[in-house]
């Protein structure tokens, strides 16, 4: 599923004016710290021809990442891990200051898509809630790989609650990135003054300039105390350590408040597959796989349910069942209540509106076709190779599979829909077709 969504494909390193940015602030650095220890013509000197070489590095890199062949292998490698450091630090920047755009209609453009799998897929009836945590705590750990570490822990702090429909973000009427600049070209103004004439008490226009700077960037770094509390909380605090606390604080919470506190982090991760993927031009597809449903005690399958149901209805998840529908809707016929077993709803067609898509794999036809598959000959006449075959079998089902699921919906007048975010998919009913 990731080499079909395009995940393995390795951005190439582009001029952009962030990598100007970023080299004028490391020559500026670099000036700075050389002018307080040699003169400040030497630093200029060498603040620019460090600007120069690393130009020159830049334009090299640039050409051998577009070229093929062997000697340019480590021009490719180095314009990867540029490409990815360039672009994370543009996607935290963008986190900070700008507004997510809206994503496209899939009509007008299809974007790429990538898949999020969560690790812990065993619920069970005894802490069911707790092992939801877990479930969700190993997918925002999945978050983190993908997305990063620093950005997706600065999202919850840079998050806007209701987009305005305007691109940056402001602070009293201002652009918030306007601000930054300013305080960041007072504190660079202030260092270079004090590099070139150092601290004289004769010279009254230099200290008052000095003055002036440095309140501007005091009073900034004074406004922005609670900013910095929330970012180091939130740095040091992951969302998996915060599930474990709510967890721990359950008999405190109670049933209601730790799902009301497992919702927030759900629609947190939400809100911030969405911001990202407004930046990327991606699609992020969160896919939680739930295992073990048959074996929970029948008065409680129910009470997953409706919790799956609840946590991950909305918002890009893809929830996956890997159980035998039997014993779950004889499970659900035990526990609805007189008001649904009055109005003729069964486990059926309970089921039916949770499933959108149901997959039914037919053992038996499975264990006969490996042994079709072994004892098979080739097209040259061997058999084929017994560590081999699972390859030429896989693609045999697939195919046959479809082939015979398309004839068989064609003649069945028994049809399930399934709304999905591309369309309406419409496939025979669960009931009258084996998927294999």
């Amino acid at each position: 599923m990731k080499n079909f969504a395009g995940q393995q494909i390795e951005p190439l390193f582009q001029f952009s004016w962030l990598v100007v940015f970023l080299t004028l602030l490391l020559c500026g650095s670099v000036a700075l710290v050389l002018g307080f220890t040699v003169t400040h013509r030497l630093a200029i000197a060498v603040s620019l021809s460090l600007l120069a070489l690393l130009y020159v590095f830049f334009v090299l890199v640039y050409y051998g990442g577009h070229r093929e062949g062997e000697n340019w292998n480590w021009a490719w490698v180095l314009s990867t891990r540029l490409a990815r450091q360039v672009g994370y630090l543009e996607l935290l920047l963008k986190l900070m200051f700008v507004n997510p755009p809206e994503l496209p209609e899939q009509t007008t453009r299809a974007l790429p898509v990538r898949f999020l799998f969560t690790d812990y897929n065993r619920l069970s009836s005894v802490g069911g809630e707790t092992s939801m945590a877990e479930m969700i705590a190993t997918l925002s750990d999945a978050c983190e790989r993908e997305f990063g570490f620093m950005a997706t822990r600065l999202f919850r702090v840079f998050k806007n609650e209701e987009n305005q429909g305007k691109k940056w973000k402001k602070t009293c009427c201002v652009p918030s990135f306007m601000l930054f600049v300013v305080t960041l070209g007072c504190l660079i103004t202030a260092m270079a003054l004090l590099a070139i004439f150092k601290v004289q008490h004769d010279n009254l226009t230099v200290n008052a300039v000095l003055i002036a700077m440095a309140s501007v960037v005091g009073l900034a770094l004074l406004l922005n105390c609670r900013t910095w509390w929330q970012v180091a909380d939130s740095v040091l605090n992951s969302q998996r350590k915060r599930l474990h606390s709510a967890a721990n604080k359950m008999h405190k919470l109670k049933s209601e408040g730790f799902m009301k506190v497992l919702k927030q982090e759900v629609e947190l991760m939400s809100k911030m597959a969405k911001t990202i993927d407004g930046f990327t031009q991606n699609q992020t597809r969160m896919t939680v796989i739930i295992d073990g449903l048959d074996a929970c005690e029948q008065d409680k399958v129910l009470q997953m349910l409706d919790t799956v149901r609840v946590l991950f209805s909305k918002g890009p998840f893809i929830s996956i069942f890997a159980s035998d529908p039997h014993i779950i809707i004889k499970a659900i016929n035990q526990n609805l209540n007189s008001v649904l077993r009055d109005s003729n709803i069964n486990g059926h067609d309970y089921m039916r509106n949770i499933v959108h898509l149901p997959v039914f794999l037919n053992s038996r036809s499975l264990s006969t076709t490996r042994k079709l598959c072994m004892a098979a000959p080739t097209p040259n006449g061997d058999l084929v190779n017994p560590e081999g075959w699972h390859e030429e079998m896989d693609r045999k089902l697939s195919s046959n599979s479809l082939g015979d699921q398309a004839k068989f919906g064609s003649k069945t007048a028994s049809t399930a829909e399934t709304h999905t975010a591309g369309g309406r998919f419409r496939g025979p009913s669960p009931d009258r077709c084996p998927l294999t």
